[in-house]
């Protein structure tokens, strides 16, 4: 299925590859909101789209719903003139359609204490990171950081110990504050980045809920999260002025509610609905963007990036992996003590640590070997033997690369 584009033809901003072959009228877009024809926030919606879903082909466990995660009956009617067999693999290249993004702004957090107030834009999950990074920098104003601190581990809810907390909240604030860093998240307001949003309340840029005032003790803390399984986002929609967003959730959601800590959210759009993930290719991407900028002219390399693992599943190991194995390499520090995978690893680490071997593949001690394997099935019981075993050979690639991780 063909994408297709709007257009805006008083804008001053994009360039000539952004508006060529634009053809699509904007009747459905003037829906109740009239997007801005000139200034900055028509660069903003002539440049980035949201991707909602062209085709409806039913899914295998339930013919009413489409492989996007919506109901038949959200589809718009062309998408359901022609219904595919479920055997169709759906694809977000063919069966989604990009159009104008519908949601910028900024919204004010109710229901959870304290006021705050946040940034916000709704991308498509292929859009360049350059693009986003000017964003940042030009439209909400935040000067490149010296150190790029990126948070990865469990979705979920879990505990972290008090003293493990104080720590985390002491190292995050020290190194932020020292050296001005961006600290990314997922952005919602459970596992991990629940954890990293207590733990800078109160020091990120919006926490009083004022106009940002780049202040050296004030944070920037990132969510980039997948627009799909945001909480409310219809409330983001076509929004004039400042957003009033309510942190309540159904117990019988699968989604999440954007965390109140956080200064600024990138919400990635894949055209699916209710899917976890759709936003990690993008992070990684942008990260990677970040990077390469040069902090000054006198500097020669970029920008340096670390990995901040707490607790976690599966996922979070192959993330380490990533970076570790990365060119070049992103160091990783552990949260011992934080649960799951972050333990896991930083058991596997210390025998290499203990050990003159170089690599915990080449350690003799079978009875080592298979404690980490027990640890692994003991902490994900969801995985199956041969998953398991999956994840065992990661842990062991990781930690073979022992001078990146900590």
């Amino acid at each position: 299925m063909s994408s297709n584009h709007g257009t805006d033809k008083t804008n001053h901003f994009p360039s000539a590859e952004l508006v060529s072959g634009q053809k699509r009228t904007e009747e459905s877009d003037s829906k109740q909101f009239s997007k801005p024809t000139n200034g900055k926030e028509s660069w903003i919606y002539s440049t980035f789209k949201k991707r909602t879903c062209g085709q409806f082909i039913p899914s295998k466990k339930e013919i009413t719903r489409c492989c996007c995660g919506r109901l038949h009956e959200d589809h718009e009617s062309e998408a359901t003139r022609h219904i595919q067999s479920s055997d169709v693999t759906w694809d977000i290249s063919q069966h989604t359609i990009e159009e104008p993004t519908d949601a910028y702004g900024e919204l004010e957090f109710t229901g959870a204490g304290q006021t705050s107030r946040a940034k916000f834009i709704r991308i498509s999950h292929d859009t360049d990171p350059e693009k986003v990074l000017q964003v940042l920098r030009y439209e909400w104003k935040l000067e490149l950081p010296k150190l790029l601190i990126s948070v990865t581990g469990g979705a979920k809810s879990f505990q972290l110990h008090p003293k493990l907390k104080n720590v985390l909240r002491q190292g995050l604030l020290k190194a932020a504050q020292t050296t001005g860093a961006w600290i990314i998240t997922g952005g919602t307001n459970t596992g991990v980045m629940r954890h990293v949003g207590e733990a800078v309340k109160g020091h990120t840029v919006m926490s009083r809920g004022a106009q940002i005032k780049d202040k050296p003790s004030q944070l920037h803390l990132i969510g980039i999260a997948t627009w799909g399984i945001v909480e409310h986002r219809s409330d983001l929609i076509n929004s004039n002025g400042v957003v009033t967003y309510h942190m309540t959730s159904s117990f019988l959601s699968e989604g999440a509610c954007l965390d109140n800590n956080h200064s600024h959210f990138i919400l990635v759009d894949d055209g699916r609905e209710g899917k976890y993930g759709g936003e990690i290719p993008f992070r990684a991407s942008l990260q990677n963007c970040i990077t390469t900028k040069k902090i000054s002219r006198s500097k020669s390399h970029g920008i340096p990036v670390v990995l901040l693992v707490l607790e976690g599943g599966p996922n979070t190991i192959l993330t380490v992996l990533e970076s570790v194995t990365s060119c070049p390499a992103v160091p990783v520090v552990i949260a011992e003590g934080s649960g799951r995978a972050a333990d896991i690893l930083a058991h596997a680490h210390n025998l290499v640590s203990s050990n003159d071997s170089t690599d915990m593949e080449d350690m003799a001690d079978v009875v080592e070997h298979h404690q980490l394997l027990m640890k692994i099935q003991k902490a994900f019981p969801e995985c199956n033997e041969q998953k398991c075993l999956s994840v065992y050979r990661d842990v062991l690639k990781c930690v073979g690369n022992k001078r990146y991780v900590s």
